[in-house]
């Protein structure tokens, strides 16, 4: 079945009944909606206005956010491509940035269909694909201000076949129509129940009222078999709503005709989409993902181990330089301080001595209310020598820390 036509198909199917500005007059009474295809991304973006001034003399301030964004690809509309419908300007090309209409999707999105029904202040934009989209959505805003729009040329322009043949189709009275089909088939959701009358044929407010499972199965006996397939599919689908089984309709629609179920008058517009390789991929990548997950999770919880082993270690060996013990050397942090500006901060360049670095310290900082005498200055420069410029012997200080946790062992030996 044909899904779109051109603007030359229209208005060779009306023979010569209908002319360019027919066309038009019907695009601006919302007869027709002309539309291009778009793949990129629908940002919902919230406008709020505020005047704080009680006697609004004062400006108004427009506050923006971004309420929702989705991946989207499908057939667009959009008021500006009524100004490219004119075959004089079929060689020009145009831009949008905002939706006013989505006229078919292709892809569904992941999220609730009811999204896209719009706030009084609410208005879509559509921006292209980007490699780092997962992370845009604070971004998009800011970005809008120096976007140069989506580009779309005239020939790209078609109409969707429901609002041609609409058109076209000679006018059926209002009540015939709606008794045509049972009316649930208008539904905008459906439980379990209603969704199994659509394969068994069978009134739902019966089905309801027919009492115990027995009497149930003695009169729908087909809405029994129904019932059963639409729970095996509603527990294997994503179309979970809440705590009890609920259909969207659009999403139903195309549930049962890729199952092959083409009921009229209810989904004998929707086209059959093989979806199961793409169920199974994404299983797949779902099964990969939860891996990946007790990975990094195992991964976390070494991680939070080793550190509460390392702050152990650290209260229980590490000097307490910032103790305001009054017993406590306070020229050792006066030290450390000082071998960390030289030695971790790299205040001086490593080819300057120990000496020269510490000379250097104690000439170009203030020092002014500390009584730096050449004794201490002196004690804070052999204090800070690191290990490598020490005398041999220190080492024995290093191994007994290493191999015995204590710095200085006691002479075991007995004295007279």
């Amino acid at each position: 079945m044909k899904k779109f036509y051109s603007l030359e198909e229209v208005l060779s199917t009306s023979q010569n009944t209908l002319s360019l500005n027919d066309i038009k007059h019907y695009c601006r009474t919302g007869q027709l909606h002309p539309c291009i295809y778009f793949e990129g991304n629908l940002v919902c973006i919230s406008e709020e206005r505020y005047q704080d001034d009680p006697s609004k003399i004062e400006p108004v301030a427009h506050v923006e956010q971004v309420k929702w964004s989705m991946i989207f690809k499908g057939y667009i509309h959009f008021s500006k491509l009524i100004d490219h419908l004119d075959p004089s300007r079929s060689v020009d090309p145009g831009i949008f940035y905002n939706v006013d209409k989505i006229v078919e999707f292709i892809t569904q999105p992941i999220t609730d269909a009811q999204l896209i029904h719009l706030a009084k202040n609410e208005y879509l934009k559509a921006f292209p694909r980007m490699p780092d989209d997962d992370i845009r959505d604070i971004r998009w805003l800011r970005e809008a201000y120096d976007f140069k729009g989506n580009s779309f040329h005239s020939t790209e322009i078609v109409f969707h076949h429901t609002e041609i043949d609409s058109l076209f189709s000679p006018k059926i009275d209002a009540d015939t129509k709606n008794t045509e089909f049972p009316i649930f088939y208008k539904n905008e959701f459906f439980n379990l129940i209603e969704a199994a009358c659509l394969l068994s044929k069978d009134n739902p407010v019966e089905v309801n009222n027919a009492g115990d499972f027995s009497e149930l199965s003695f009169k729908f006996p087909k809405f029994i078999e129904a019932h059963n397939l639409m729970r095996s599919i509603y527990e294997v689908s994503n179309l979970k709503e809440l705590d009890s089984p609920l259909f969207l309709a659009h999403d139903l629609k195309q549930l049962l005709a890729n199952k092959g179920y083409i009921i009229a008058g209810f989904n004998d517009d929707m086209e059959q989409v093989n979806t199961e390789t793409e169920l199974y991929e994404l299983r797949k990548e779902n099964l990969k993902l939860i891996n990946q997950n007790d990975k990094y999770s195992q991964a976390i919880e070494e991680l939070i181990n080793e550190r509460k082993w390392l702050e152990s270690r650290i209260e229980e060996e590490c000097l307490p330089f910032t103790s305001d013990h009054p017993d406590f050397p306070i020229e050792l942090s006066l030290a450390n301080f000082i071998w960390k500006e030289i030695y971790v901060e790299k205040k001086f360049p490593d080819r300057f001595s120990h000496e020269r670095a510490i000379n250097e310290y104690f000439r170009t900082m203030n020092f002014n209310d500390i009584p730096l005498t050449d004794k201490l200055k002196e004690r804070l420069k052999t204090i800070s020598t690191p290990l490598r410029l020490k005398p041999k012997e220190w080492d024995i200080f290093k191994n007994n820390l290493k191999n015995n946790g204590n710095a200085l062992l006691k002479n075991t030996e007995e004295h007279p």
